[in-house]
């Protein structure tokens, strides 16, 4: 099977080889012809969209209306991967909670349905005193919802709208990871800290360590000076500047 790296080698030098065939009638036996060529650069195109949403699906900060349409982009490109990746597909193991989020985080909470409407309950909003009486003094804040770069260079670009979300009735459940990217990491981080040169690192220091590593904006060597601390001991001043010792946890 010819990999995809020959695949894009070809498409980019075809015009230099096609010009050899000219004059190689061995060579030009083994050239593409303009349909076969047509076929390949329409797949390779196809795969390098692919390649994109596979990308843009491993961000941090994907929310699940995001992944919902980047899958269908890829539906849209690879029509039989619909019964893979499609709403109803088998791997989906709550489709009304996907499907209920999806319409809360697009706003269109009216649209739910009554298996959708069960199944995203606990995003209810508590009910307060205030809304008891209909009073609603809360400051109205906005928040622009991110488009998928990818969704951009594909032309699907879905309009940016601005979100209030002081009105509905459901949280915003944009902290929803619809991937595993982030435990994934975690695992991957773990298994790089407790190598063979850590074998007697215990539970606890591992799990220390790895908790600095992921809120490291928060600490410095200021902090851990002040932590480590005793009775009669100098204080650090606090307007020293430390840089972070992230190394010095690694390591």
């Amino acid at each position: 099977m010819i990999s995809k790296k020959i695949k894009y080698r070809y498409l980019s030098i075809r015009k230099d080889i096609e010009e050899m065939g000219e004059d190689d009638n061995d060579l030009a036996v083994l050239l593409l012809t303009a349909s076969e060529c047509n076929l390949l650069q329409a797949t390779m195109e196809k795969l390098k969209v692919l390649q994109e949403i596979t990308i843009t699906l491993q961000n941090d900060d994907l929310t699940m209306d995001d992944a919902r349409a980047l899958l269908d982009l890829a539906i849209e490109t690879f029509p039989s991967a619909n019964c893979r990746i499609g709403k109803e597909a088998k791997i989906i193991k709550f489709p009304d909670f996907e499907n209920g989020v999806v319409k809360i985080l697009e706003k269109k909470e009216s649209k739910l349905t009554v298996a959708e409407d069960a199944a995203v309950y606990m995003l209810l909003k508590p009910v307060t005193e205030a809304d008891k009486d209909g009073n609603d003094d809360t400051d109205e804040t906005e928040v622009i919802s991110t488009a998928q770069a990818v969704l951009n260079k594909c032309k699907r670009m879905r309009s940016e709208e601005k979100v209030d979300e002081t009105t509905g009735a459901y949280i915003n459940p944009k902290f929803i990871c619809p991937t595993s990217n982030i435990v994934e990491r975690l695992f991957s981080r773990c298994k790089l800290t407790l190598t063979s040169l850590r074998t007697r690192l215990s539970p606890e220091h591992l799990e220390s360590i790895i908790y600095l590593l992921y809120n490291r904006t928060y600490w410095n060597a200021l902090t851990v000076s002040q932590a480590g601390v005793t009775d009669g001991a100098e204080i650090i001043p606090e307007d020293t500047e430390y840089p972070l010792m992230i190394d010095e946890v690694e390591n």
